[in-house]
């Protein structure tokens, strides 16, 4: 499934060759165009998209991580016995 965008493309631009080699057909080789055009621009919606997507997931992974861990180290800095030493204890901890 992932090589479909390669695939394509590659089909596309084949076409599009093929519609500019054939100097007879003005018709054609407008019709390619359009077509490659309409390829390209899916072919670029598809990689920006996986990438923005593995972006958000690594994101979302992070901020989940990070409120679990402002959990434990609260915990932790609970144990202090002044606010001074529960300050260092939870910057420490979240800083791991």
């Amino acid at each position: 499934m992932e090589y479909v965008p390669f695939i394509l493309f590659v089909t596309v631009l084949a076409f599009v060759v093929y519609a500019v080699n054939q100097k007879s057909s003005k018709e054609l080789e407008n019709v390619g165009l359009v077509v490659g055009g309409i390829g390209a621009f899916i072919v670029i919606g598809i990689i920006i998209f996986n990438l923005g997507n593995k972006g958000i997931k690594k994101g979302t992974k992070y901020l989940d991580d990070r409120s679990s861990r402002k959990v434990y180290c609260a915990e932790r800095a609970d144990s202090a016995s002044t606010s001074y030493a529960a300050k260092k204890i939870y910057k420490a901890c979240m800083s791991r």
